[in-house]
């Protein structure tokens, strides 16, 4: 490449120490997302690390198949990235010609489920216009509009694009040029397989854009006074000491508001900005806010992503229409509108939001960027690395999470219990469950005949949906009471799939619970 350098780890290489690694059985079929992204590898130069990663279906692990170092993209003479993903499509190609992996002497397939980077690394890898385009959404042909020296997306009925147009190149607008890219030489749909990521485009973008209208922004019908910007402040001081256990990141106050990372964003989506905003922000620009959170809440939450997705759609295409009259048309971004196809990428993955998210590439790149030691040879130091591990048979990862024990008391109970991705315990905040629209408060854990753990518990009184507008919260299993009371009888349950982890957050005198939904099972 004409900037820089690119070293191919290998597909099949990665893949092969990956299957013998977790023992997986042959002949079974691998379904991979595929992460493409840069970053800069130091502060005081231009250098940049775009990695292509994969993520196995079902698995947290991250693998690299090639990696590319120089400065900025890893463009070649005809600003194509061509030339970058010519190694891994060719390997690709070549596996697939075979039947498949070669793996204990039998053929495993290999499928794609999703192509994952944030906006302008989508534009970058599809030869598409970058997201400040006129023809720029990947999803639909909707047009741009210059606006106070912003380009602004109106209007919420577009037609789709499909892979067929993609190919044909029927909106030539849309691309750089009429040659086709080495992305389209895969099996896959261009328009359906590359998703609009829910990191970039919810959590760092519709959110955040959404944080700096109500701070930042001064003098608007919107805009959260400095009296009440300190209120929410304490408020979420309060907050975050009540946040159960797999929250990674506690929230911070609003003088960190720019340093803000997606995991922070995610949390207020989902859970704590419904609380904390009641108060503050004025009634309608409120009611606009549900309904952005609900559809969030839906495309997030396994059961509800396919059963109520025709619902979440709605609720998106409301919030952005009324968006533009509520915040100005100015500010109908590329995030806003491209929440629009939220809904689709879910119902054509069949899983909900975070399971196809850059969550997981972004950790792995924020690693990756931290193991040369020094800007000397890059590329041999991240080669060295990987070839270190596949050395070590019994290597665990670099996040698997430690296996912590429970702790046993003197009467045979025990005060914590890590089952089905959930941290139980008998103390706050990691104690309450609901099970069949009911919450319970744990007193006890124990183990029962058959060695399975059960947890006995009060239940919780006086719950009723925390709001009613757009849709009932208890739909989404978020309750409220004005009460923490609790009845006498003590019940007894099994940890089973029926049992989901709940946050109590009290503040302003309210008990509100929320079911915790972004933890995998």
């Amino acid at each position: 490449m004409c900037n820089g350098f690119y070293l191919h780890i290998g597909v099949e290489n990665m893949l092969l120490h990956f299957l013998c690694k977790h023992m997986v059985v042959a002949n079974t079929a691998i379904t991979l997302d595929i992460g493409i992204d840069g970053t800069n590898t130091s502060n005081s130069s231009d250098t940049e690390l775009w990695p292509i990663m994969m993520n196995v279906v079902g698995f947290e692990e991250v693998l690299v198949a090639g990696c590319f170092y120089g400065s900025g993209k890893p463009k070649d003479d005809k600003d194509s990235p061509n030339e970058f993903l010519t190694p891994f499509v060719t390997e690709i190609l070549e596996i697939l010609a075979s039947d498949g992996l070669l793996y204990r002497n039998e053929r495993s397939e290999i499928k794609f489920r999703a192509f994952v980077m944030d906006a302008p690394a989508r534009a970058f890898i599809m030869n598409t216009l970058m997201h400040s385009g006129y023809n720029s959404c990947t999803k639909c042909s909707i047009p741009g509009t210059r606006l106070s020296k912003r380009m602004i997306f109106h209007g919420v009925d577009h037609q789709l694009r499909t892979d067929s147009s993609f190919r044909d190149r029927t909106d030539i607008n849309h691309h750089h040029s009429r040659d086709s890219t080495m992305i389209e030489n895969l099996p896959i749909d261009c328009v359906k397989s590359v998703v609009v990521d829910p990191m970039h485009n919810v959590y760092l973008g519709v959110t955040k854009q959404l944080f700096i209208l109500w701070i930042v922004d001064r003098k608007k019908p919107y805009s959260i006074s400095a009296k009440n910007i300190r209120k929410l402040s304490v408020s979420i001081f309060e907050i975050a000491e009540q946040l159960p256990s797999e929250f990674c990141r506690k929230p911070r106050i609003m003088k960190f508001l720019k340093r803000y990372k997606a995991t922070e964003f995610r949390q207020f989506t989902l859970y704590t900005l419904i609380i904390l905003l009641q108060d503050i922000l004025p009634e309608k620009y409120y009611y606009h806010f549900l309904k952005f959170h609900c559809a969030i809440r839906i495309l997030s939450t396994l059961e509800d992503c396919l059963r109520n997705n025709a619902l979440a759609h709605e609720l998106l295409k409301d919030f952005i229409v009324e968006f533009g009259i509520l915040y100005g048309y100015k500010n109908l971004s590329f995030n806003v509108h491209s929440s629009l196809h939220l809904a689709a990428d879910v119902l054509h993955l069949q899983r909900p939001l975070d399971e196809y998210s850059a969550f997981k590439f972004e950790n792995f790149l924020q690693y990756l960027k931290k193991v040369p030691r020094s800007n000397y040879r890059v590329l041999e130091q991240i080669n060295n690395r990987f070839f270190e591990k596949f050395s070590v048979l019994n290597y665990e990862g670099d996040f698997k999470k430690r296996v912590r024990s429970n702790k046993v008391r003197k009467d045979g109970t025990f005060t914590n219990v890590y089952t089905n991705g959930m941290h139980l315990s008998v103390k706050e905040p990691n104690n309450y469950v609901l099970t069949n629209g009911s919450i319970f408060k744990i007193t006890k854990i124990i183990k029962n005949h058959d060695k399975a753990y059960e947890i006995c518990g009060l239940e919780v009184k006086y719950i009723e949906p925390f709001y009613d507008y757009p849709i009932s919260s208890s739909q989404l299993n978020i309750f409220m009471s004005h009460r923490n009371l609790t009845r006498k009888k003590h019940v007894t349950l099994t940890l089973d799939d029926n049992v989901i982890k709940m946050a109590r957050v009290k503040l302003n005198k309210k008990f509100v619970y929320l079911a915790l939904i972004h933890c995998n099972k």
